[in-house]
């Protein structure tokens, strides 16, 4: 049982495993136009529905740093035999400030994988998977990432794990305390300017959200008529290089090598470009919630099987055979193993005719796209 929201790696799992995916739904906040990932009520139908499923995945917390209700879910999770496997690629420094969410080992998960490149200073593409106390599987989870795994890993990489880890260690409460005041600063100033907003710990309800982190700065420019790729690109002109954008807002992220000069950099250029706009009640556009996908077939049989590329516009209906993703934040719009529906392919149009660009597919102007042959299934 998986989120909507899971990463692209997450499908490459499902694929190298064989592991067939079911879908929770997920609730979208319409007027921050971000999603607010799964609630109880959302895994108790999952799993009724589907009472043989053997394990939960829940991306925790979101890019846009919302943090459901886990606890509670992994409570549900376990009383009812499934293991409790977390995302936590945006929570490698969680536990080191008391104004940010749990750890999701603190809620209960049994394993957990954080990017520690994202928010913990190692170098790009590290990261550490913890798993629980006395977790029954730790063996054959060594065993299985050591088939995937490199024999010649790379130190550099493995040392800057370690120096970010005694960084943590050593300093993390201050250093992230500080990175926690200065986004607070960062979202004030961002407030108080006309026509802007980011929002903050008033998204968490205490039920579906239980926890927001501060670092993650979402900027909204629909009030002075931008979308997110307008202001992408006039932040990038002011030299400010934004996480990712979607419908009217950018994120920004505030991290422990951050300094007020870097952040006053952000709030001067967000300033720059709202000056002398003219406010707007409309917003100029608006972030659609990704479709709710149809499983056909388990991922890998389809990865395996015989495939052909066709015309994107007379897809409709067939069952895709590659993954198309729009990224960051990395979210598969259609995943191997799905039907191509009505509604994928008008997300897909939608985003692409705002520029944004579709990773995973072989052709990368979608005019085609990769299925399973129709007669690969019979007999």
């Amino acid at each position: 049982i998986i989120p909507r929201e899971a990463h692209k790696s997450v499908i490459s799992g499902l694929i190298l495993s064989g592991a067939v995916p079911v879908y929770m739904e997920s609730l979208f906040d319409e007027k921050h136009q971000v999603s607010l990932g799964p609630d109880v009520s959302s895994l108790e139908k999952a799993i009724k529905a589907h009472p043989s499923a053997k394990a939960v995945v829940f991306t925790y917390p979101t890019y846009d740093g919302i943090a459901g209700n886990l606890e509670a879910m992994a409570a549900y999770a376990h009383e009812k035999g499934l293991f409790v496997l977390v995302d936590e690629a945006h929570g490698a420094h969680l536990g080191f400030q008391p104004d940010f969410p749990k750890e999701a080992l603190q809620c209960g998960a049994d394993c957990v994988a954080q990017s520690t490149h994202k928010m913990a200073g190692s170098l790009t593409q590290t990261s550490m998977l913890h798993c629980r106390r006395d977790f029954p599987l730790s063996d054959r989870l060594a065993a299985s990432m050591a088939v995937v795994q490199s024999t010649s890993p790379h130190y550099w990489f493995l040392a800057s794990l370690d120096s970010a880890r005694q960084q943590l260690a050593l300093h993390g409460p201050e250093l992230l305390g500080r990175a926690l005041e200065l986004a607070r600063y960062v979202r004030r100033e961002i407030n108080a300017i006309p026509g802007l907003s980011s929002f903050g710990r008033d998204i968490v309800d205490g039920s579906t959200v239980t926890g927001f982190d501060e670092t993650k700065i979402t900027i909204d420019f629909s009030g002075v008529g931008l979308d997110g790729i307008e202001a992408e690109k006039g932040l990038r002109q002011q030299g400010i290089e934004v996480e990712l954008i979607a419908g009217n807002h950018v994120l920004a992220l505030i991290t422990l090598g951050d300094t007020m000069e870097t952040a006053q950099a952000l709030i001067d250029a967000c300033r720059a470009i709202a000056d002398g706009r003219p406010r707007c009640q409309s917003a100029p556009s608006a972030e659609p919630p990704l479709p709710i996908p149809q499983v056909a077939a388990a991922p890998r049989m389809v990865w395996n099987g015989p495939v052909e590329a066709i015309p994107f516009e007379a897809a409709c209906g067939r069952i895709a055979a590659e993954t198309v993703t729009f990224y960051p934040p990395g979210i598969p719009v259609l995943a191997a193993g799905e039907f191509i529906t009505e509604a994928c392919q008008q997300y897909i149009r939608y985003k692409m005719a705002h520029g944004y660009k579709p990773n995973g597919p072989a052709d990368g102007t979608l005019r085609t796209i990769r299925v399973q042959k129709e007669d690969s299934h019979e007999g």
